[in-house]
């Protein structure tokens, strides 16, 4: 089963509807640590204890998940092409 990826992601260019295509629905910390290679799991926990962190972070069976939309767009608002 493949997803159609929505339009907000596919307006943001290639790179992230890879990104997109390749988390899990709801990806962990340490997934999205493991996927961005940019920011750490403990980085990310940083960012969420300040409030700039992934919007609807939520709690999965003890472990803190993102919407996989939400994370997506939050890296792309930090991102800036040079």
């Amino acid at each position: 089963m493949y997803l159609e990826v929505p339009a907000h992601i596919e307006a943001l260019g290639l790179d992230f509807v890879r990104l997109w295509r390749d988390l899990t629905a709801f990806p962990t910390r340490e997934e999205a640590a493991s996927k961005i290679r940019i920011y750490s799991a403990r980085t990310l926990a940083n960012l969420d204890s300040q409030g700039r962190g992934p919007a609807g972070r939520l709690m999965i069976a003890s472990k803190v998940c993102y919407p996989k939309d939400e994370l997506v767009m939050w890296y792309a608002a930090r991102t800036k092409k040079l």
